[in-house]
């Protein structure tokens, strides 16, 4: 049945021009890999992993990357279930699959648990990443026909980075469950789904001081400058002239790329999963070109301040989610910057449901900053909140107060006519490459919005034991 299951989920996604698939005839970390590069010799294909736990994995350098599993180019991962293929990182290794291969079409992780617990081997895992994607190694954005989909995956363990991504314009994450243990509390990484889409050029900097050598699109501003001011959008000129430049891109032409694509089918699509974490759950700062829309999905947190989402790209949709705090409550659950509308979200035990923030750095308010970190053309509307006080918004201008102001950089209300991101309406629900049938409730928050029918909610029971040992 699962095998069946998975058939069908694959069919869902398109049509590739390559077609080895091949099963390693164990999880042996070197029956994988050796399966694994035949596939990528002859173009991609379905890596297909049996039922059972495997060995401690352990990582293994490969040019500038280091990972327990290289997954060149274009090959999905398809295990048995995320309650039958269990695949475990040693405390030595910081990655178990790593996808650093050139991604020109559609690919897929799914049906495997992967568990990095923290302490094995003796040196923790305080950046472990279960799957790093990077379609495309040399620099710029992936093909547009690039496409990653992850469903049916049970994360477990000391992540830095349960799934890492870069450079995609398009993906889907569905019917996952992250679950970070109470033992890796004490510990330091702080979130459990990074997304970054990042240039390989050198980004503009606007910064106060004297003339220099610098790059292309880097100028001198006076040390401080109002929002909205001559030299403010001076520094915002030079980003855009920067942004239509190919040349900075690794030959991507990014002015083929409208920053502002509200309620499209362009971004990292995050539904129906299950986050029970500590730390925040979805982090995205600092990806520069991401798009991510985060939409029924549960999420229960132990770490207050830190837990929730906290974007800091150029365009966010965070609507119809369940946030429920643990901690003690007197916390906040989403940190904006950028471009981001939050609506119709449920917040349990939490004081404030948004808080607003932008950002520079350097001393004397300096100009080295980049689009997404500043909070522009931002709205949050029809939130539930019982336990906020004050509205349940704050604010952080982290020294720039004039780029925080209600009215100005955010808004408390819905778009409305005038507004740029005006007439808004939400891409289809659920994901057309989930093959599902039927359409979400509006009216209700996280998963149990997603009623569709046909869906199965991801496994959130794991009652073996794992074994670990090295091969």
């Amino acid at each position: 049945m699962i095998r069946l299951f998975l058939a069908i989920m694959i069919s869902i996604l398109p049509l590739r021009s390559f077609a080895l698939d091949l099963t390693s005839p164990s999880l042996l970390q070197a029956d994988v890999q050796a399966t694994a590069d035949t596939i990528a010799a002859a173009g991609g294909g379905t890596l297909t992993l049996p039922a059972g736990t495997s060995p401690g994995w352990v990582n293994v350098t490969r040019g500038s990357y280091k990972a327990a599993i290289h997954v060149p180019g274009n090959i999905s991962v398809v295990g048995a279930g995320s309650s039958a293929t269990i695949l475990t990182l040693d405390g030595d290794g910081k990655t178990i699959f790593s996808n650093s291969g050139t991604v020109t079409e559609s690919i897929e992780y799914t049906g495997m648990a992967l568990y990095a617990p923290y302490g094995r081997g003796g040196s923790g895992n305080s950046s472990a990443i279960a799957i790093a994607l990077r379609c495309n190694p040399s620099g710029g954005l992936c093909s547009p026909n690039a496409f990653f989909r992850i469903h049916e995956v049970y994360f477990n363990g000391e992540y830095h980075g349960a799934i890492a991504e870069k450079r995609f314009q398009s993906g889907l994450i569905d019917n996952c469950t992250f679950v970070r243990p109470a033992s890796a509390d004490p510990n330091t990484s702080d979130y459990g789904f990074a997304i970054g889409q990042e240039s390989t050029g050198d980004p503009p900097k606007c910064e106060s001081g004297t003339a220099s050598t610098d790059p292309p699109y880097h100028t001198v501003l006076p040390a401080y400058a109002p929002y909205g001011s001559a030299s403010y959008n001076a520094c915002v000129a030079l980003w855009d002239d920067w942004w239509n430049d190919p040349v900075q891109h690794g030959g991507n032409n990014f002015a083929m790329i409208p920053t502002l694509q509200m309620g499209t089918d362009n971004g990292i699509f995050v539904e129906n999963n299950r986050f029970d974490w500590k730390g925040s759950a979805l982090q995205t700062n600092w990806a520069s070109f991401g798009r991510i829309v985060v939409r029924y999905n549960t999420f229960t947190n132990r770490d207050g301040n830190n837990g929730g989402i906290k974007p800091g790209i150029i365009h966010a949709e965070i609507y119809n989610n369940s946030f429920t705090d643990t901690s003690g409550g007197g916390t906040i659950a989403l940190y904006l910057r950028g471009n981001t509308l939050a609506y119709k979200n449920e917040f349990v035990n939490y004081s404030k449901m948004v808080q607003w923030g932008s950002f520079y750095s350097g001393s004397e308010h300096s100009y080295n900053w980049r689009p997404q970190t500043e909070l522009t053309e931002s709205y949050a509307w029809s939130n539930s909140c019982p336990s906020c006080t004050g509205g349940g918004y704050s604010i952080n201008p982290e020294g720039n107060p004039e780029r925080v102001v209600e009215g100005t950089s955010w808004f408390n209300r819905a778009p409305a006519s005038g507004d740029r991101i005006y007439p808004y309406t939400p891409y289809t629900c659920p994901h057309p490459k989930t093959g599902l049938t039927g359409s979400c409730d509006s009216t209700l928050y996280g998963m149990d919005g997603y009623n569709v029918g046909t869906s199965s909610t991801p496994t959130t029971s794991h009652d073996f034991e794992i074994h670990i040992h090295r091969e």
